[in-house]
């Protein structure tokens, strides 16, 4: 025994003041000294209690990096210079109670250091909204492309559901030329997407917005709206990871199926796009829910590195007028309407076509509706032809056309689908504004149904639309030489 320890061991225990019988001589506080120490101590204690990894990383070491290099504020990117490096006293104490909140209360990384990151972005995030993670946040990289043919052509935005803003920042960078509004239902949440905003020098580009979907909206078209909403299902629910706990349950729970907010953003869509305008929502592991809930809409579903089911897109023009049939409402029983073919809308006028697709929904017409602008575009669709080559999906259960068309005009557009044998017998409505006696006599004579004028009077336009709806879509017996049986 050495002089020091002889020493010690006669001296007063209570009265012992020597250096070793301090309170952080020994544990971790005393006996990891540097970030390489740290690192181990944090990913051993990750893996003991089991923690969760889904708000960013893939497994224990990658979040206890995250943790350590945050909690120390050095680049998330460098690991490898600071391995050796000493950390002071005063830090371990910060840095151990970060450790331990991970682990113990599963509180989630991006929290404790208040900050999350998408790709280079950086959001200041806490408990008001959930931890930003997107697959839009790579196909915001090259702004949609495929569906985006040029970004600096979108004007306006809406990233619906917007949380903590970090979407609504990444479309403002994607489509420069873009005024993005930001809506959440959350007050709590918009607070701390306006310092998201603000940290960006966004606030002249970015409107925040209160709103239950697009209830404050009203008037507004966007050519992208975009939207990550909740779409967490009831069960899914219930078996929760204890990290996802500490997220504000109204940004994730949507109801049994997890669709509620997905049937809104799909029955009220069209009403808030432009005529080109595209729908793109995050669905989660949620595809077949979605497919089953709407059977006749040809979603597309975009490739990411995570994976190629979990974004669908829609276009305008294929956009249904209401909810699916599992809207709780039908004061007009027309949810069971003809077997759900669509109906085909060619108008070329935005404010017609708004105008017509609120009357569908009005009268709870649930039939997809697709929309084209001019007569070619509506032959295409008719014969699988040009943008819409290979298209093999039913006739429409009746074609509602306006007569003033650009390219082909809605007579000669009847006078072909009368000259094919294929769609002789498709019901054909004009649907005009035209008051030419002409015209009412050659669309007759090239072979319409009915030839209708569009009433000024919106409530009247309404009852139109329901009373040509419940004809043609419920009373009317369509022939079967009116589907695509040999296309």
């Amino acid at each position: 025994m050495n002089q020091h320890s002889t020493d010690h061991a006669h001296c007063d225990h209570e009265q012992c003041d020597c250096d070793h019988d301090h309170e952080h001589d020994h544990g971790p506080l005393a006996e990891l000294v540097t970030v390489r120490d740290w690192l181990r101590y944090a990913v051993t204690r990750f893996n003991r209690t089991g923690i969760f990894c889904g708000h960013g990383t893939n497994d224990s070491y990658d979040e206890a990096v995250w943790l350590l290099l945050g909690s120390l504020a050095l680049p998330l990117e460098r690991l490898e210079p600071f391995l050796d490096a000493c950390i002071p006293a005063e830090e371990r104490i910060a840095l151990f109670e970060a450790i331990e909140r991970r682990a113990d209360e599963r509180v989630p990384t991006a929290y404790i250091l208040g900050e999350a990151w998408l790709g280079d972005f950086r959001f200041t995030v806490d408990e008001r909204v959930i931890v930003p993670r997107s697959f839009f946040a790579e196909l915001l990289e090259d702004g949609l492309a495929g569906w985006i043919d040029e970004p600096e052509a979108v004007t306006s935005a809406l990233d619906m559901c917007t949380g903590s803003g970090c979407l609504a920042v990444l479309m403002a960078h994607a489509f420069p030329g873009a005024e993005i509004t930001a809506a959440d239902l959350s007050e709590d949440a918009l607070d701390v997407a306006l310092q998201n905003v603000t940290d960006y020098g966004l606030d002249a580009r970015i409107e925040l917005v209160q709103s239950d979907v697009f209830s404050a909206l009203d008037g507004r078209r966007y050519d992208l709206i975009l939207s990550n909403p909740p779409y967490v299902t009831g069960d899914a629910m219930d078996t929760l990871p204890p990290e996802y706990l500490h997220e504000p349950r109204m940004a994730l729970a949507a109801g049994d199926d997890g669709l509620d907010v997905v049937r809104r953003l799909i029955a009220e869509g069209a009403a808030h796009l432009n005529p080109d305008g595209l729908l793109a929502v995050e669905v989660g592991h949620n595809r077949g829910i979605v497919e089953e809930a709407f059977p006749d809409l040809p979603f597309t579903w975009l490739s990411t590195r995570g994976g190629d089911d979990m974004v669908f897109v829609l276009r305008r023009k294929i956009f249904p007028a209401a909810s699916p049939e599992h809207h709780e409402t039908d004061p007009g029983g027309l949810r069971a309407m003809s077997n759900n073919r669509p109906i085909l809308l060619v108008e070329d006028n935005p404010d017609d076509e708004a105008l017509a697709l609120h009357a569908f929904s009005k009268n709870q017409i649930t039939n997809p509706v697709i929309v084209v602008h001019d007569g070619a575009e509506a032959l295409d669709y008719l014969f699988g032809t040009g943008s819409y080559a290979g298209n093999n999906g039913p006739l429409p259960a009746v074609v509602m056309l306006d007569l003033k068309l650009p390219r082909i005009d809605g007579l000669e557009v009847l006078r072909h689908i009368r000259a094919d044998s294929r769609t002789t017998l498709l019901p054909v409505v004009v649907l005009t504004t035209s008051r030419e006696s002409l015209d009412l006599q050659q669309a007759y004579n090239l072979g319409a149904n009915s030839y209708v004028r569009k009433p000024v009077d919106f409530e009247r336009f309404v009852q139109v639309i329901g009373l040509l709806g419940r004809y043609w879509l419920e009373v009317n017996e369509s022939s079967d030489a009116s589907t695509r049986n040999g296309y």
